[in-house]
């Protein structure tokens, strides 16, 4: 575990020069393999969205150098929101510098960056009805705010937009994560009863 020094700053794309540390490479190149599944859908979030996001996801890197007038970072983890405030020419991203780390660390990072990416979206049988029950829980002003125009009054059609999936591959997730939901709910209730 690395409890070296770090400081977390806000600085401008176009005043720093950001590319990925060589031990973070091979695990950067498979994520750039995944990104696809979700572009179409992330670059319809409202800037501001995606900004605050950015924010709550910062990019992990180490100071290298200054390059000219520029300042010069090596990132390894961090970086899926990095790509898309370059693509949309988000100036201003937010980054934890890390002082004083071995390149294990590094690699390690890196690699346990694009895990828990992964295994957030990981139950693929009932992750479209763990985001409908999101989307129905949350306030609609906050769900306005943050989807943009991927918000819609219904919550199916909100969720369809978001993940270009079918009415019919939602319906069913949402049945699963019920099924799934009322299963715990019986076996916790039987557990009760017996005590």
């Amino acid at each position: 575990m690395n409890r070296k020094k770090v400081t977390i700053k806000k600085i401008a794309l176009s005043n720093s020069q950001l590319v990925c540390h060589p031990a973070a490479l091979k695990s950067y190149h498979l994520s750039n393999k995944f990104r696809y599944q979700y572009l179409n859908q992330l670059n319809k979030l409202p800037l501001e969205t995606i900004k605050q996001i950015q924010l709550l996801d910062p990019i992990h890197v180490v100071h290298q150098n200054e390059l000219g007038n520029k300042k010069q970072f090596y990132f390894f983890s961090g970086w899926f929101w990095l790509l898309l405030c370059r693509e949309l020419n988000i100036n201003e991203v937010t980054i934890i510098i890390h002082q004083n780390i071995e390149t294990t660390f590094i690699e390690e990072a890196s690699w346990l960056y694009i895990l828990v990416c992964e295994m957030k979206c990981m139950n693929r049988k009932v992750g479209l009805g763990q985001l409908s029950t999101m989307v129905n829980d949350a306030p609609n002003s906050v769900i306005k705010t943050i989807l943009g125009d991927h918000y819609s009054y219904s919550s199916t059609t909100t969720i369809e937009n978001i993940s270009n999936e079918s009415r019919d591959v939602l319906q069913g997730q949402v049945k699963n994560l019920s099924s799934l939901v009322n299963t715990k709910k019986s076996i916790l209730d039987e557990l009760l009863q017996e005590t």
